[in-house]
């Protein structure tokens, strides 16, 4: 039987965290597919979503190419107002993905804080405590974000962002 092993994040920092990194380790050695679904917010450049899509996707990309040798994919997910809705949203996408496959065993995971309180769609869910409850994107965007920096990537970084604000 073919295992797909999903993960539904946000990835809102600038690399990824142990917590991260140790989530995707632990799907891949327990699934045949890793599917990566990165949170996709209508609002850019906000203090919550200060990454695009895009962004994310090309850090994911290279921690995936570089560690895991198992199949893997990216896509993206809509936010939308509605849990009931994100959660149709999603069960659409990994129905497509399951295919002619109906044997295939599809298996959503998460951390602390993860996507799985809100969804209440079809697949199985399971959280995974890795111990690192002291890791958070939030507080680490929030350390970010008080210290300015003096090289000239953080200066194209500031750039590339007021360009592709809206």
């Amino acid at each position: 039987m073919r295992k797909i092993g999903v993960i539904v994040g946000r990835f809102q920092c600038p690399q990824l965290t142990a917590a991260h990194a140790a989530l995707i380790e632990h799907v891949a050695t327990k699934s045949d597919e890793l599917i990566v679904f990165i949170g996709d917010a209508q609002t850019k450049l906000t203090f919550t979503n200060p990454l695009s899509y895009n962004v994310r996707a090309q850090m994911l990309m290279q921690y995936l190419g570089q560690n895991i040798a198992s199949f893997w994919k990216i896509c993206s997910i809509k936010d939308t107002k509605s849990d009931k809705v994100w959660s149709d949203s999603l069960d659409k996408r990994l129905e497509i993905i399951q295919g002619e496959d109906q044997d295939a065993e599809i298996t959503l995971y998460g951390g602390r804080d993860s996507f799985i309180k809100y969804y209440s769609g079809k697949y199985k869910t399971m959280q995974v405590d890795l111990g690192f409850d002291h890791i958070s994107a939030s507080e680490i965007r929030d350390q970010v974000h008080k210290y300015l920096k003096s090289t000239p990537s953080w200066r194209e970084g500031i750039i590339y962002a007021s360009a592709n604000k809206y």
